[in-house]
């Protein structure tokens, strides 16, 4: 490719760079590990002078580096009018200070309500022990919750509420066929060939309130359905503890009642602590002959 032909590619390639805003520069020296490049004749001028090369008026390398230089102060100068339009050297630095005595009064003003914020915290602590236990209660009842559990409508006499451990929502076969058989022990008249199975998970999605009033409110409502669709006198809770939305006077072992809901409860072991342990089986098997005397006694 002869230079005539190289020449009005790199002239347009220039006006193009120009056009984006790009200032394209060429080394003057050349690095100690470049590579060889071919013979290219280009020059660094404005558009008319480049035009100009373009017909065989190449400048001067020195003239070239002026220009070059004249160019790159022009647009620094005007860099800064369009930074500082109307602002001598002085001002601006007035107006540094007037931002800086404006961030300072900023500190402060955080500084005196933080200073406040330590007084009012320090009378708030002079409250009474009764009051400082009061608001430990409030936070633990807003403390979020997390627990699934299982609820199946046996008969009109029973229903089973199975808490699920950890993050399971499905009960394992093992422990189903372990509770069939624990119905057919306690009424021998229960049919466990058509039981159905529903799960609550806590939390809600979409509920900002995820503490433990909130999670009891929820599932009163929700054992309030499946009993409405279902009656059941008596209920057995099957886990390792009293669940947190029951009532306190539920007890584990205990026949007890969950008031707001007006059925009698019998809170024992868990499922899976019953596969696990003979031991915890033959204990729940203690638990529920009261339940078994209720159930066989009509």
């Amino acid at each position: 490719m002869t230079t005539g032909m190289l020449q009005p590619r790199e002239q347009q390639r220039r006006r193009m760079l120009r056009e984006m805003g790009i200032m394209p520069w060429i080394p003057r020296e050349a690095l100690p590990t470049a590579a060889p490049s071919h013979d290219m004749i280009f020059s660094l001028l404005d558009v008319a002078e480049d035009e100009s090369a373009a017909q065989g008026s190449i400048p001067a390398a020195g003239e070239v580096a002026r220009n070059n230089e004249a160019a790159s102060t022009e647009r620094a100068q005007l860099d800064e009018s369009e930074q500082w339009p109307a602002q001598a050297p002085e001002k601006r630095n007035s107006g540094a200070m007037d931002q800086a005595r404006q961030l300072l009064g900023q500190t402060d003003n955080q500084q005196s309500n933080s200073s406040r914020l330590d007084e009012n915290q320090t009378d708030a602590s002079d409250v009474s022990i009764n009051d400082s236990a009061d608001q430990r209660n409030q936070a633990d009842q807003t403390e979020a919750l997390a627990f699934n559990f299982t609820w199946v409508g046996v008969n009109e006499r029973l229903a089973l509420l199975v808490m699920m451990p950890g993050a399971e929502t499905r009960i394992p076969a093992v422990q189903r066929d372990m509770m069939k058989r624990m119905l057919v022990a306690l009424d021998p008249g229960i049919d466990t060939s058509n039981l159905k199975a529903r799960l609550f998970r806590w939390p809600l999605p979409g509920l900002s309130n995820q503490g433990g009033a909130a999670a009891t409110s929820a599932v009163n409502g929700f054992v309030a359905k499946q009993l409405n669709d279902r009656p059941a006198t008596n209920l057995l809770v099957l886990s390792d503890r009293v669940p947190v939305f029951m009532e306190d006077s539920i007890q584990v072992g205990q026949m007890g009642e969950w008031e707001a809901l007006h059925i009698n409860v019998l809170c024992t072991h868990a499922m899976h602590e019953m596969v696990d342990s003979p031991s915890t089986k033959r204990e729940a098997w203690q638990h529920m002959q009261a339940l078994r005397q209720r159930l066989t006694s009509g």
